[in-house]
C-alpha cells in the first residue's frame, strides 16, 4: 500500500512539473506580448503628438488664432464696456464665432429686448480690404434720437 501511494504521489509530482512548466511558458508569452503592446501604444502616441505639432498645424492653428484675435479686435472698435450685446443669429456657425470672438470680454444676453446693440458677422466681398479672412462684424444700435445706426469695424485684413 505504501508503494501505490508512493507511486501516486511521484506520478503527481511529474504532472504538477508539467503543469508549473506550462504555467512558466504561458507567463512568459503574455510578458512578451504585453511589452510589445506597450511599445507599440508608446509608438503610436509618439508619431501621434509628432503630428500635432508639425509645421501644417501650427500653421493652421495660427491662421485661426489669427482670424479670432481679428474678430476680437473690431468687437472692441464696436462695443462699449457698459453694452449689452445680443448675437443676431443667421446660423449657428455665426453665433458660435461671434461667441467665441467676444464672449469672453463682452456681456451677451439671447433678448432682443433686454440689450443696447446687436451684431452680425457680415460676408464681405472676396477683394474687400480690412476683412478678417473675408468677413466683418457689423453693429446695429438705436441712437438717443431713436435712428437706427449700423457700424462695420475696420478689420486689420487678415486672409
Amino acid at each position: 500500500m505504501n508503494t501505490d501511494r508512493l507511486a501516486r504521489l511521484r506520478e503527481l509530482g511529474r504532472r504538477l512539473g508539467v503543469m508549473r512548466g506550462a504555467v512558466r511558458l504561458g507567463g512568459t508569452v503574455l510578458a512578451v506580448v504585453g511589452l510589445l503592446a506597450l511599445g507599440l501604444t508608446a509608438l503610436h502616441a509618439n508619431t501621434t503628438a509628432a503630428h500635432l505639432v508639425s509645421s501644417q498645424q501650427r500653421r493652421d492653428a495660427q491662421v485661426s488664432n489669427d482670424y479670432y484675435n481679428c474678430l476680437e479686435a473690431e468687437g472692441h472698435q464696436l462695443l462699449r464696456p457698459d453694452d449689452i450685446v445680443f448675437v443676431v443669429q443667421r446660423n449657428l456657425s455665426d453665433w458660435v464665432i461671434i461667441t467665441k470672438s467676444i464672449g469672453g470680454w463682452a456681456r451677451l444676453t439671447e433678448q432682443r429686448k433686454g440689450s443696447t446693440v446687436a451684431v452680425v458677422l457680415e460676408d464681405e466681398p472676396p477683394h474687400a480690404r480690412n476683412t478678417c479672412q473675408g468677413q466683418a462684424l457689423v453693429s446695429v444700435r438705436r441712437s438717443p434720437r431713436g435712428k437706427i445706426v449700423m457700424r462695420r469695424a475696420q478689420g486689420i485684413d487678415v486672409r
